[in-house]
């Protein structure tokens, strides 16, 4: 596969926040209060518990997916210059 391929269609967090219990709902949320600078929705989806212990970017708590890190790096000067004039 191509580094210029894509699996699925991206998340923006434009999407509507259904069931909490999917793992896309806790990343769209995750988008949703960084593009909207929403502090309490950001702490709404970070997971505060003591034994949370994951390198992945999504934890399932309660029923209930939570964001417990998330961290993006593009190391491909072509996709990295694309994603900077998206979001500009």
């Amino acid at each position: 596969m191509s580094p210029m391929q894509t699996i699925q269609a991206p998340v923006t967090g434009r999407e509507v926040i259904g069931d909490a219990g999917e793992p896309v709902a806790a990343l769209a949320q995750f988008c949703r209060a960084i593009i909207g600078r929403d502090l309490a929705l950001m702490v709404e989806n970070l997971d505060h518990s003591e034994d949370v212990a994951m390198d992945d970017p999504l934890g399932r708590v309660g029923d209930r997916w939570h964001q417990i890190h998330h961290h993006g790096s593009i190391d491909n000067p072509q996709l990295l210059s694309a994603y900077q004039q998206a979001v500009r």
